[in-house]
């Protein structure tokens, strides 16, 4: 998987890295997980993740719940922000209100993303996430108060994908939303993380899924390069939190060998 190719220079893909360089592996540090839920203090934090996943459901229920301004002025950035809550039954909601901006701000009163969050689900699979707290706020009548965090990363755009994928762990989930042309049936085949280890080792099944995606992107090199460049800023975005999920670095290295095929095949097409 990270062996070094020796395309032609006038292959797309020659100016482009062969691999997205994984950093060392830097497991969460227990104490970011004992500051936001006091009680799995010492709980090794696989285990954590793994019973997150029993709970996603409840959590995403309680985020579709709320009412929320997708994006604010940093000028406008209070401390916390009482937000619309639904009552749901059986929803766990959210503790927290992230306001992600890129890492290098364009200007002085930049506008951020309002991302709802759970402080345990960021603090379980990120080393290098904010410092949060053991908030639990509760609905007072139509509305829960939150305590605004804020985020910088280098693509702000690209971190719903972590996001979403930090509750659900649905590594087809991640390929359709980096590759949205592609149909559900073929991205539903790397649901787990056997199936896309499958894929990386098997130079065939990647040839495939690089001509599926020239081909439903009509072999256009500047689609092509978008689709390249939306990887990118995923795996940007997880360097820059200390993503500790293998599953999901393992998908983005597919992603990007699909990508890079795809690049070669539809310049050799032209």
């Amino acid at each position: 998987m990270h062996h070094t190719s020796s395309h032609p220079s006038t292959l797309p893909s020659a100016n482009l890295p062969r691999t997205l360089q994984r950093p060392q592996f830097v497991e969460v540090p227990a104490r970011n997980i004992a500051a936001v839920a006091p009680d799995l203090a010492g709980v090794p934090n696989e285990y954590v993740r793994s019973q997150l996943l029993s709970t996603a459901r409840r959590m995403m229920t309680g985020a579709a719940a709320l009412t929320i301004p997708s994006t604010i002025r940093q000028s406008h950035l209070p401390a916390h922000l009482n937000v619309g809550c639904r009552h749901t039954a059986g929803a766990a909601y959210p503790t927290h209100l992230l306001a992600v901006g890129p890492s290098r701000p364009t200007s002085a009163d930049q506008t951020l993303a309002l991302v709802p969050t759970h402080a345990l689900v960021l603090a379980a699979h990120c080393a290098r996430a904010p410092p949060l707290d053991a908030s639990a706020p509760h609905p007072s009548g139509s509305m829960l108060p939150l305590r605004v965090v804020r985020m910088t990363l280098p693509s702000p755009a690209a971190f719903s994908i972590i996001h979403t994928y930090m509750y659900n762990h649905r590594s087809d989930a991640v390929v359709q939303a980096l590759f949205p042309s592609l149909p559900e049936n073929v991205a539903r085949q790397f649901r787990t993380r056997e199936a896309v280890l499958g894929a990386l080792a098997s130079g065939q099944t990647k040839h495939q899924l690089a001509a599926h995606l020239a081909h439903v992107e009509s072999s256009n090199l500047s689609r092509l390069s978008a689709c390249a460049a939306h990887v990118k800023d995923v795996w940007q975005d997880m360097v820059s939190l200390g993503m500790c999920d293998p599953q999901l670095w393992d998908t983005i290295d597919l992603c990007w060998e699909i990508v890079l095929a795809s690049l070669n095949l539809a310049a050799t097409r032209r």
